[in-house]
Order: C-alpha cells, then structure tokens, then sequence
C-alpha cells in the first residue's frame, strides 16, 4: 500500500474572530405594526367574546369597537392595557382580551416606552 504524504506548512495564526455585535433595534412599533399583531390575534379575541357570551349573558355587549391603550417597553413587552368601556374593562371580557393583547410581542427597539391606542372590533360581523 503506498504511504500517503501530507504538506504541512508552517502554522497559520488562528483568523481572528469577528467583533461581537449587538443585533440591531428595530424600528419603535407603530401603531400599523401594532394593529397589525392585534389583527393577527382575531381568533383570540373571538374566543374572549364567545366565552363572555356564555359565562356573562347579561353583559350585553353586541357588536362594539373598543379603544385599546396600550404600552409597549423596548424589550418589545406590553406592559400596559386599558379598555376605554369601564364594563367591559372589570368584565371577565376585560381580562381575557387583556391577557390576549399581554402576550403581544414586538422586536426590541431603542428609546423610551411606546404609548398607543388601538381600535378592537367585538362582536363579530
């Protein structure tokens, strides 16, 4: 069996390794982008509405767009949620479409919390 040879030449000095870079902030949500996820999150909100149809009957809500104000830290988090209908707001309603719109998440971005209203239509067509 012929012996195999191998050039070896003198040792390369490791490559260096490339800066470590942060990723980089995405733009501030707008409230587009924002529409945008809560629209994304239709099934959710249905959900909520069905449920307080049957576990609330005498919350007549009917077919109604709320107006959501919410807050959005840099780390991409909500961190705050108003319903602007006071029932709606301390109804079992309230709290489900709450915990849809808290599991919202947006990219990270830089600068100071992001403060916006949003419109959500209950209700159906």
């Amino acid at each position: 069996m012929p012996a195999t040879t191998v050039a070896v030449g003198p040792l390369a000095a490791p490559a260096a390794s490339p800066p470590l870079q942060t990723p980089a902030s995405s733009p501030r949500p707008t409230p587009e982008r924002v529409a945008a996820a809560v629209a994304a999150k239709r099934l959710d909100f249905d959900a909520c509405f069905q449920e307080s149809l049957r576990g609330e009957p005498d919350l007549r809500i009917g077919r109604r767009t709320l107006d959501l104000k919410l807050s959005v830290i840099p780390e991409g988090i909500v961190t705050q949620i108003e319903i602007d209908d006071p029932v709606i707001q301390n109804a079992a309603l309230g709290t489900c479409v709450r915990g849809v719109v808290r599991g919202l998440v947006f990219p990270i971005f830089q600068g100071e919390p992001v403060q916006m209203r949003v419109p959500l239509t209950l209700g159906g067509e």
